[in-house]
């Protein structure tokens, strides 16, 4: 690791800070433990893996959003891994940035199936200034039921748009809702919106950007796209318009089916990993919802039950980390919060623990691969109790004194 060799510190917070944590450009890895079971080892937690094609390297491009990807109004767009959680949806929410850089129909977001013969819902702005809104009655359904705003000016710069859709409202205008920077937008209505979405098939994903062919400039998006969020809930306007006023920033809660911040890094040529958040879990209790405190939890046995994350090598060589999070501790012996060590046991990248219920609190960062564990700073005793606590370790590699690292 990167200049820890002759010192090392660690800050230890043991404060109550707000339920849900930020996503920022800063993030690596995002973990809320709000995902659901992929397999019998794996649980998907708000994965968010972007499948690129031909997209241009437009991260970081506005502030006001803090990230984004620019599309070509060709054939760029964005799929997510999203696809038949969205199937017999009754609410289902779509919302995020995004700017336009023509005057032509841009497709915001949606979901079809393969060659064009059904959609199950998309969102759009036409080129005479209006704001469509479709969802399926049926697997063969085109476009029979729809609605669409009055003539809104684009402009130039970013918007917030979210599609909402409430099957179980009695009429058209309960059941789909368009919403402008934090507004709702008024709709005329065609047709009927169903009760719930239709079927398509697993390999039709929801993408951003784009619908139909993407080749055809008339189903896709010319601008860019910075982060949006699926929600299988029907987003109030409240909601919206606080995430529209929050910075760019969009939060994960227990509604969330994905999350897509656009600050994640290539992990392949046409796959983007943004903040891929896939836990792979050993001899873990299926302890989601435990407590409403932190709104969901992993539990333990404090025996050989643990969550491997997806980071390893993006750790090495840092000069800066931190990890924090919510953790609750049900006996009084030597608890293990989180580290990296090598699978051998041989050696130690970092470690948090607190070793007894009364006693300090340790932080190790090793010094070389051969360490394993004479770099360390320790609190003094205190007490654990039995709620929850909020905890970090922080290193920073460029202080002067171990205090300062």
């Amino acid at each position: 690791m990167k200049t820890i060799c002759s010192s090392i510190f660690f800050v230890l917070a043991l404060c109550i800070l707000p339920l849900s944590a930020q996503v920022d450009s800063h993030t690596l890895g995002f973990f809320s433990l709000h995902g659901y079971d992929s397999t019998a080892t794996k649980r998907a937690n708000q994965v968010s893996l972007l499948t690129e094609y031909n997209v241009a390297s437009g991260l970081g491009v506005d502030d006001s959003v803090h990230a984004a990807y620019e599309l070509d109004h060709g054939d760029s767009w964005l799929a997510t891994n999203l696809s038949s959680e969205l199937d017999g949806l009754d609410s289902l929410t779509v919302e995020g940035w995004v700017k336009f850089d023509n005057s032509g129909n841009n497709v915001v977001c949606g979901r079809w199936a393969q060659f064009a013969t059904a959609s199950q819902f998309i969102l759009e702005w036409q080129p005479n200034g209006k704001i469509y809104a479709f969802v399926a009655a049926s697997s063969t359904d085109g476009g029979s039921n729809y609605a669409y705003s009055s003539t809104i000016t684009r402009g130039s710069g970013w918007h917030y748009m979210a599609i909402v859709f409430a099957g179980g409202g009695s009429t058209n205008a309960d059941r789909l809702k368009v919403y402008l920077d934090g507004s709702f937008v008024s709709l005329t209505y065609v047709g009927t919106i169903p009760s719930s979405l239709t079927t398509l098939s697993a390999s039709d994903s929801l993408v951003l950007g784009a619908y139909e062919s993407p080749s055809i400039t008339t189903s896709s998006l010319g601008g860019s796209l910075g982060a949006f969020r699926a929600s299988n809930v029907a987003r109030t306007e409240t909601e919206l318009d606080a995430a529209y006023g929050d910075g760019g920033f969009i939060w994960p809660d227990l509604n969330t089916l994905g999350l897509w911040s656009m600050h994640g890094h290539l992990g392949t040529a046409t796959k983007r990993a943004n903040q891929v958040n896939l836990l792979t879990e050993y001899n873990v209790a299926s302890g989601l919802g435990v407590d409403d405190s932190v709104h969901s939890a992993y539990s333990f046995t404090h025996e050989e039950s643990w969550i491997a994350t997806p980071l390893a090598a993006k750790l090495d060589g840092l000069d800066s980390l931190t990890v924090e999070g919510w953790v609750k501790f049900e006996d009084g012996t030597n608890n293990v919060l989180w580290g990296r060590w090598s699978q051998n046991f041989s050696a130690n990248q970092f470690i948090l623990e607190w070793q007894s219920d009364g006693g300090p609190i340790y932080a190790y960062v090793a010094a070389s691969s051969t360490d394993v564990g004479n770099q360390r700073g320790y609190s003094g005793n205190i007490s654990r109790g039995s709620g929850w606590h909020y905890m970090a370790i922080v290193f920073a590699g460029g202080g002067s004194t171990n205090a300062d690292r």
